[in-house]
């Protein structure tokens, strides 16, 4: 009869071990997102609106993923462009999402050091091999960076500049890490 007592502590010290494993796990996981962020970033081409300004009127742009959107389509994406200190915050997706494929649309993100925020994007327009492993990824890659729809905003108390947040906007994502 004692044997199922002992059994019974066995299989919870497994659960216990199990679990604690499993947030250890978790929390690497997330710390790997938060730094594989941190890379994008930092290599990206772009990283404030001045970039951005610069970017447009220099030769490299020509061959830009950016050439890709309409017109109206690129102003729209780049007037919703947020930056801060840190890089880019948060974008609207519905010119991207309305206008261009999955490959199309992380070569965009690209620019910004945004790609992990293809992980966020659920209605990706595929018609390439690579447009299918992009968003086969995309459903697969957990994200604890990216918020939708959410859009980064500065916050004021009593007219005082308080900081910054991310605030709920329809076709908006926001950076988590950056808008701050």
């Amino acid at each position: 009869m004692k044997k199922a007592p002992v059994a019974l502590s066995a299989l919870l010290s497994v659960l216990v071990a199990f679990s604690a494993s499993a947030g250890t796990a978790a929390d690497k996981l997330t710390d790997a997102m938060i730094d594989q962020d941190l890379i994008d970033r930092e290599l990206a081409p772009i990283k404030s609106q001045i970039d951005m300004n610069r970017y447009i009127y220099s030769a490299e742009a020509k061959n830009s993923p950016l050439r890709q959107l309409s017109p109206n389509a690129l102003a729209t994406f780049m007037n919703g462009l947020t930056f801060t200190d840190e890089g880019a915050a948060s974008f609207n997706m519905t010119p991207l999402t309305n206008n261009l494929t999955a490959s199309q649309v992380y070569e965009v993100l690209g620019l910004f050091g945004m790609q992990s925020a293809i992980g966020t994007i659920s209605n990706l327009r595929v018609q390439t091999e690579s447009d299918r492993m992009i968003a086969a990824s995309a459903k697969e890659r957990p994200n604890a960076v990216w918020a939708a729809p959410f859009a980064c905003y500065n916050v004021y108390q009593s007219g005082r500049y308080v900081g910054k947040a991310c605030l709920r906007t329809s076709g908006y994502m926001c950076n988590l890490s950056v808008c701050r």
